[in-house]
């Protein structure tokens, strides 16, 4: 039996029955804030912020609340332009090829350098750092985790603005640039921006914000005043994009701005997000570490006034200047593995009638929304005319494998057994379905995801399988059918032989 030991500098040994009822409790109190749909006090929001901002050493910044993660990325790119565009004097495409400037490359330190990132927390473990270097010994750390695991944790969702990436190391796909969004297909894919009253309420609460913060920040050309009130009663929108570029119009004539500078400038721009209660289980296990376990008798100015922000306030985009915040959902449905899903309705949203649908953690984009909240709807023609592999797998879920199956009289050609050495093929299976009609059959291989989802469960995939790779042996062996999935951007395979490919192998 390990030692145990309990100081401001280390904890080791067994955990106590105390100390593990200690770090449920606490575990509670942050699953409850993750989950929270209590709407943001906006005042007491801009408070936290300005507080969190202060430890940092930072100055004050404008700080505004707004509806949604979408009016956040809308408001927070349309300032970052206008302040380049101040900056500058760059003010319109013309002007960008002229001086040779690439709108978003040159990154202007006070306009867009972000802040209020999470504080660092040691999490190593005595089996994963050198001696006498870990607070945590290895029973405690796994405690800690075991707790965490309970919480839910939200990134790198479609609702993120364009370009959002997670602070932390659990997403380290780094700063990208803010397009992904953006793009018409995208946007089209969620049903709420395809509704005119949703759209005109984010256009209306984009154009408040907006203006306020430039106001706050005298963002106004040639130091002139200008009238920063948005006309839009009299506005409807049909589609996205058309609100963005109405939008992008009213601001460009309101400073001075080519429209096109600024939507492509805020099209560019890298995003990094601070989540707020959405990363409650990082607060929780700084909490753990203070609270349960004593390391350290006091916290930083910098870790209270982060968990403190955490606790009263949403996400938010950071910036030097200034601070965008969203309120929080007025809804949240989770799976029993804490991804977002909901058999029927919605699975996360905000009061404004942003919606988004999520099936165990994927997105349902609009044009399949209708087969979650009505299965019998969907019909095997719906499963193969569905040209997205990830959508195919989604109706699949929905469907049941068993009863595609069965229903489609596709019949089983080769299966690879469970202990099998190549561990990304285990249990993959070649399906043929005859068509009728003297039509070609349709070979389909299912595969088992081999990289596990954050609770640790596998998906499966169905993929649709060219019987003619490798000389047919694609319509005999799975095998072969599974390494004809990987194609080049020319359509040409990746193996050249079909025993090349293998998903790592277990010796």
């Amino acid at each position: 039996m390990r030692q145990r030991i309990r100081n401001r500098s280390i904890a080791t040994g067994s955990v106590t029955r105390v100390e593990r009822d200690a770090l449920e409790k606490l575990a509670s109190k942050w699953r409850a804030n993750a989950l929270s749909t209590v709407s943001v006090d906006a005042s007491g929001a801009i408070t936290l912020v300005k507080a969190r901002y202060r430890v940092s050493g930072l100055g004050e910044p404008s700080v505004v609340v707004v509806s949604s993660p979408f009016v956040m990325a809308i408001v927070a790119g349309a300032i970052t332009g206008i302040l380049y565009a101040e900056c500058t004097g760059v003010r319109s495409m013309h002007d960008a090829r002229r001086f040779g400037i690439e709108p978003g490359s040159r990154v202007l330190a006070r306009s867009q350098r972000q802040v209020m990132t999470v504080p660092p927390v040691e999490a190593k473990t005595e089996q994963s750092s050198p001696e006498g270097a870990s607070p945590l010994g290895y029973d405690v750390a796994a405690a800690i985790n075991m707790a965490r695991r309970s919480i839910p944790r939200f990134g790198n969702e479609s609702w993120l603005p364009p370009g959002a990436t997670r602070m932390n190391s659990f997403w380290s796909e780094g700063w990208q640039p803010a397009q992904a969004m953006v793009k018409d297909m995208r946007l089209a894919e969620i049903s709420a921006l395809n509704d005119p009253s949703v759209l005109k309420a984010l256009h209306d609460e984009a154009a408040d914000a907006i203006s306020m913060l430039a106001e706050n920040m005298q963002l106004y050309h040639a130091n002139r005043q200008v009238n920063l009130q948005i006309e839009s009663h009299n506005l409807a929108f049909s589609q996205p994009v058309e609100m963005l570029k109405t939008l992008f119009q009213n601001l460009g004539e309101v400073f001075d701005i080519s429209p096109q500078l600024l939507r492509a400038y805020w099209m560019r721009i890298p995003y990094q997000v601070n989540f707020g209660n959405f990363v409650s289980d990082e607060a929780f296990f700084s909490e753990a570490m203070h609270e349960v376990f004593g390391i350290a008798d006091s916290k930083t100015e910098e870790q209270k006034a982060w968990e403190a922000y955490c606790l009263g306030a949403g996400i938010c985009l950071p910036f030097e200047q200034f601070c965008v915040v969203s309120d929080r959902p007025a809804r949240i449905s989770i799976d029993e593995s804490g991804r977002l899903h909901d058999d029927g309705d919605a699975a996360i949203q905000w009061r404004d009638g942003l919606r988004m649908h999520y099936w165990h953690g994927t997105f349902v984009p609009g044009r399949v929304e209708h087969f979650v909240s009505d299965p019998k709807s969907l019909t095997t023609r719906d499963i193969e005319a569905e040209q997205n592999a990830e959508m195919r797998r989604l109706m699949l879920e929905i469907y049941g494998l068993k009863r595609y199956v069965l229903d489609t009289g596709a019949h089983v050609i080769d299966v690879i057994p469970e202990d099998h050495c190549i561990v990304g093929l285990r249990t993959a299976c070649l399906l043929k379905k005859s068509m009728g009609r003297g039509d070609s059959p349709l070979y389909f291989v299912n595969l088992l995801n081999s990289t596990p989802e954050p609770d640790g469960t596998r998906r499966r995939y169905l993929l649709r399988v060219d019987p003619d790779a490798y000389d047919g042996e694609a319509a005999r062996n799975v095998h072969a059918a599974a390494a004809s999935t990987w194609r080049n951007a020319d359509g040409s395979l990746v193996f050249d032989n079909w025993l090349d490919y293998m998903p790592t192998i277990e010796s």
